[in-house]
């Protein structure tokens, strides 16, 4: 339970993060934008932890996206650290039903992909809260696809399957 906001300086957090590595597991962070450049004192301090970036850093809304960028840009720093491309409506609400607010996650999407690139990122849904906003699985995939039909096949491959398979340590 994080019981202070401060919880990445917490010695206790730190030791048990610390033993990610040792065990060959991967630490999904789900922040604010404002935790994310804080986060970045982790990532230097801790080189051998994969990290994934959950639903692309949490934006929230437009006021909060230069603290984002600037947060995303720190932490594409690290080797270490890959984003999932996910939870659009939480970043950008209505996405899917508005056409403004569809180039804009897609705008942000290119953006993410060109920070980290595509073999350190990954698309992924948020079931079942994507459905309870209005998507389903088909929606959502045709959508990541036509975003990213630009890029060459490698790349695709990357965001779709190979990012995750390789940070996950898993193969299909």
């Amino acid at each position: 339970m994080v019981e202070h906001g401060n919880y990445m300086e917490d010695e206790n957090w730190l030791n048990g993060f610390a033993l990610l590595n040792d065990r060959g597991l991967t630490f999904d962070l789900h922040v604010n934008p404002h935790q994310l450049i804080q986060f970045s004192k982790v990532a230097e301090a801790y080189p051998n932890v994969n990290v994934v970036i959950c639903h692309m850093g949490m934006m929230g809304d437009s006021s909060l996206v230069d603290t984002w960028r600037d947060g995303m840009k720190a932490l594409a720093k690290f080797p270490q650290i890959s984003v999932k491309l996910s939870s659009f409506d939480t970043n950008v609400p209505n996405w899917g039903k508005d056409a403004k607010a569809r180039q804009e996650i897609r705008s942000y999407t290119s953006e993410v992909i060109e920070l980290f690139g595509a073999d350190r990122c990954m698309f992924a849904s948020n079931f079942p809260v994507d459905k309870h906003n209005g998507h389903t699985m088909a929606e959502l995939y045709a959508s990541y696809r036509e975003f990213v039909s630009h890029l060459d096949i490698k790349s695709q491959r990357d965001l779709f399957y190979g990012t995750a398979a390789r940070v996950y340590k898993f193969d299909l």
